[in-house]
């Protein structure tokens, strides 16, 4: 009959059974078809739909369905209390967290280059948020990296008022099983000019 199933199995053609019909409106369900062959035998094989008079009407090639979309969790904002003394003055944080410095008195928050700039407080560095605010977000890298912090007012710094935080690698997803590729079939022709392999 050409229909493809597992005839150890199944007992008999579950195609058999499955016709079209095409002067009737939708159902909106599906018939299933019990092939006795896994979702990953299928993929490569082609679907092939005969009309009621045994013409070919429509064809396909069966695919593997798409992944699920990733799951993975929005990490939580990271607040700071920034204030004299930090303590502690180094900070490990979740890939894609936004870190928000907050305080209530007289402070700023500058960028500063790398680990030097931070030791020696140096105030040449960026200006992230002045002393006229007292809340500032700062989004995380796009890669895996420490970022220095301090405020320039007067000695705050010097005082302790800095922070070195890291940004860690985003977890590194479980391994897809990879599915084999199919073996090669003979093309299906499904209607005039179009051929599948």
């Amino acid at each position: 009959s050409g229909h493809y199933y597992d005839d150890e199995l199944v007992a008999s053609d579950p195609w058999a059974s499955i016709t079209y019909a095409g002067n009737y409106p939708a159902s909106g369900t599906t018939d299933p078809v019990d092939t006795g062959l896994t979702a990953a035998d299928l993929v490569g094989r082609a679907l092939i739909i005969h009309g009621y008079d045994g013409g070919r009407i429509a064809c396909a090639l069966l695919t593997a369905p798409a992944p699920a979309p990733s799951s993975a969790p929005t990490p939580a904002p990271v607040e700071i209390d920034w204030k004299i003394p930090m303590d502690p003055q180094t900070l490990t944080v979740a890939a894609g967290s936004t870190v928000t410095f907050t305080w209530s008195s007289t402070h700023n928050v500058y960028e500063v280059s790398d680990a030097t700039a931070f030791d020696d407080c140096d105030k040449s560095g960026t200006e992230l948020a002045s002393e006229l605010v007292q809340i500032v977000d700062v989004a995380a890298p796009d890669t895996p990296k420490t970022r220095y912090f301090v405020c320039t007012v007067g000695m705050h710094c010097v005082s302790g008022q800095k922070i070195a935080i890291t940004w860690a690698a985003a977890p590194t997803p479980a391994p897809v099983a990879s599915t084999a590729a199919p073996t090669p079939r003979p093309s299906v022709r499904c209607s005039a000019g179009v051929a599948f392999s």
